[in-house]
Parts: structure tokens; sequence; C-alpha cells
């Protein structure tokens, strides 16, 4: 069952959270997969975990929605710099949720500069999650 559409329960989010700041026309580039923002890893979470040692990393942060309000049983992972935007967030319940405001599968795919958040640890996560869900 999916509570992809039940947004009172994931979260409450903002339109257009950047509205006419200087962030906004980074976000809204004509290819903004090549665009880098910095986001922060939140100590101690399942996603800064995944990254040992990694404080802050360059990710696409591409979007032009924002978390406002968590939900219930959902914890910040990420937050971007400077403007403490939610990047990331994961539900504490028995299945595997991760939202994350960026692209992993560009950043896992190609050589990456050290200073990007390598999107392989996330995409070897979820699918070792998936096995174990199909009894693998």
């Amino acid at each position: 069952m999916t509570r992809e559409f039940d947004k009172d329960y994931w979260e409450r989010h903002w339109e257009q959270p950047y509205g006419n700041r200087p962030e906004a026309a980074t976000k809204n580039a004509p290819n903004p997969y090549l665009i880098r923002a910095t986001s922060s890893l939140v100590p101690g979470t399942a996603l800064a975990d995944l990254y040992p040692g990694v404080l802050r990393a360059k990710i696409n942060s591409i979007h032009h929605q924002a978390v406002k309000d968590l939900g219930r049983d959902l914890q910040v992972q990420a937050l971007g710099e400077p403007d403490g935007i939610i990047e990331a967030i994961r539900w504490s319940g028995p299945s595997y949720v991760l939202g994350i405001q960026w692209h992993p599968e560009f950043l896992a795919l190609r050589a990456h500069d050290p200073s990007e958040l390598d999107g392989g640890p996330i995409r070897r996560e979820f699918l070792a999650c998936a096995r174990a869900r199909r009894g693998d």
C-alpha cells in the first residue's frame, strides 16, 4: 500500500520555496542535472551512516517544492546549505522510505568529483532492501 498522495500523513510542502531568490535561477537552470548545491548530512542518521566521515557534499538538487512540516515518523536526513531547506527525509516505520530532493542515479553512474555525494551507497541500500523484501 502506498501513501504517495496522502500529503497530510507524509508532510506539508512549499511550492516554489525559492520564489524570486537567487537560488531559484540555479534550481531551474536549462540543464539542472549539472547544478551542484551543497547539502549537509545530519549526523547519526541512516543517510549519514551510508557516508562515513562525510559532513557535507555537492548534490544535483533540482526541485521546485520543499518539505515545510514533517509528517508522522519522518526524520530529516540532509539539509541544504545555506538555506536550511530539507533535502532528505526518512520514515522510521518498518518499510524502506527515503525521500530525497536530488537524483542520485545521475551521481552513481558516472565518474564524480570527490566533493559530490556518490549515489552508489543509496542505490545499493535500496536494492538490498528490495531483495530482502522479496526474500532473496
